[in-house]
């Protein structure tokens, strides 16, 4: 064991190693610092379960200060990455684990050296290898290089567990999953927003298809509310905005299932105003066009806030939104079951930073309307991402 004074030593060239990262390449700072980072001197010299990395300090001071940071890039990349899952098999085979993670660290190195990183003697690297996945690699491997020997300063990469100690698996999974994709875009927007630092290929591939789950908000509701045709033209409960001038009624769209609608408006402090206005906007244009019987809306945070109801398509040009305290759904839902309405229809707005869902799961489609792609999955309804602004 490593004495006081050289542990001290490399906690001090730890941080120092988090520090310059933030500055030099802040993606990679800002994961690091969003990460725990656990002392062992029982392991070779630095691995990752997807939940944290552990480094041992004495082993940590054999490599100068680029070094040091090639390391530790290398372990966020696994993580980042979504290697640390449970595989079992590939190709119809049981999986080699050993070649497996020779395979994930051609690729991470590749990478972190085309992004201008020092990597360590003795770690893997091949040419030939840049551009491809880990599977690629792997197969390679498999039929020319079987006994590949793993690089000396690896320490693999493991599997994140439950409190009995077994992989994650179903929502729990899910959920660690989301968690590391918020960690990937906080970071890429700091990365974005310095400047400086060149994200590794994997990472700018990850970051995009984050994005690119988004679509169209008004696409989503108009399919949710409507299904993919409005049944036809009708003369039928008209609203105000039916009426031409000289008192002639004119026809409105609908649609036979376009009755009740809720709609929750999460107002936590987490929400952008900008997401709730033209959330409201969205919604107001299509309720003004379809003419649902009713629409409830409820704002909440961390309780019921406010609660407005329309008929007949009425609707109001604007809306003060109210709360911006914490975020419980819950209460929501409940007053939703103790009203008198039978909805046909809810739709939920928010960014999704919810992990009360209620025990009540309501008998009617439901729409969870998402601001951010990192969330626990609902229990119950359909998940749409949306990019506000589009």
């Amino acid at each position: 064991m490593a004495a006081t004074s050289q542990i001290m030593d490399a906690q001090t060239a730890m941080a120092r190693c988090k520090t310059q990262l933030v500055f030099n390449q802040p993606f990679f700072g800002v994961f690091a610092l969003d990460t725990p980072f656990i002392e062992d001197d029982t392991i070779p010299t630095m691995c990752t379960n997807g939940k944290y990395i552990k480094w041992n300090p004495d082993k940590l001071m054999h490599w100068d200060e680029a070094e040091r940071q090639f390391v530790v890039c290398h372990e966020i990349m696994h993580i980042a990455l979504h290697h640390c899952v449970e595989i079992t098999d590939i190709d119809g085979e049981p999986v080699d684990h050993k070649l497996l993670n020779v395979s994930m660290d051609y690729v991470i190195n590749a990478q972190l050296i085309d992004a201008g990183m020092k990597m360590p003697k003795g770690g893997l690297f091949d040419a030939k290898y840049r551009g491809m996945t880990w599977l690629q690699v792997y197969r390679i491997l498999k039929k020319e290089q079987p006994d590949h020997p793993e690089q000396p300063w690896g320490g693999g990469v493991g599997v994140p567990q439950d409190g009995d100690g077994k992989p994650l698996q179903g929502e729990a999974e899910k959920q660690h999953a989301a968690e590391i994709d918020i960690k990937v875009s906080k970071a890429a927007q700091a990365a974005e927003a310095r400047g400086v630092g060149d994200l590794p290929a994997g990472i700018k591939e990850i970051v995009q298809k984050l994005r690119e789950t988004k679509v169209n908000f008004e696409d989503v509701l108009l399919r949710f509310m409507c299904g993919d045709n409005p049944d036809d033209y009708t003369f039928t409960r008209p609203n105000k905005k039916a009426w031409y001038q000289g008192g002639l009624l004119l026809p409105t769209i609908s649609n036979d299932g376009i009755g009740d609608i809720a709609i929750l408006f999460d107002s936590s402090g987490s929400m952008q105003t900008s997401e709730l206005e033209q959330g409201f906007s969205e919604i107001k244009s299509l309720v003004e066009e379809y003419t649902p019987r009713s629409v409830t809306v409820v704002q909440f945070d961390a309780d019921v806030q406010k609660v407005d109801t329309f008929e007949d398509g009425e609707f109001i040009d604007k809306i003060e939104f109210t709360g911006r305290g914490g975020t419980r759904v819950e209460p929501a839902f409940k007053y939703l079951d103790r009203a008198e309405v039978e909805y046909d229809q809810i739709i939920v707005f928010s960014d999704m930073g919810i992990f009360d869902y209620p025990d009540i799961h309501p008998e009617v489609p439901t729409l969870w309307v998402s601001t951010s792609s990192h969330f626990s999955p609902p229990p119950f309804g359909e998940v749409t991402v949306i990019e506000v602004g589009a």
